[in-house]
């Protein structure tokens, strides 16, 4: 999910080969942003964001990042990622 117009994901996405659709919030920022808690209206910046959602849709896993540019250690991602059905 991001905040970069619906074009610019399509690209993204058939770039990596990703067989699943990518959501963008360019259409609805605040929706989407707000809802997740990642925005930063002073700024008008969305941060870095990551979510694991199981199969059943129930969210696993969480992480708001302080600055729109840091990313996730590897290994978090792959802790979080463990157990998953």
């Amino acid at each position: 999910m991001s905040t970069n117009h619906g074009a610019s994901q399509k690209v993204f996405g058939e770039q990596l080969k990703l067989d699943y659709p990518l959501l963008s919030a360019f259409e609805a920022p605040d929706v989407i942003t707000n809802y997740a808690g990642w925005l930063d209206k002073d700024k008008r910046l969305s941060n870095r964001a990551y979510f694991v959602i199981d199969k059943e849709g129930i969210v696993r896993f969480k992480k708001v990042m302080e600055k729109p540019r840091e990313i996730l250690p590897t290994p978090e991602l792959e802790k979080a990622l463990e157990g998953l059905p």
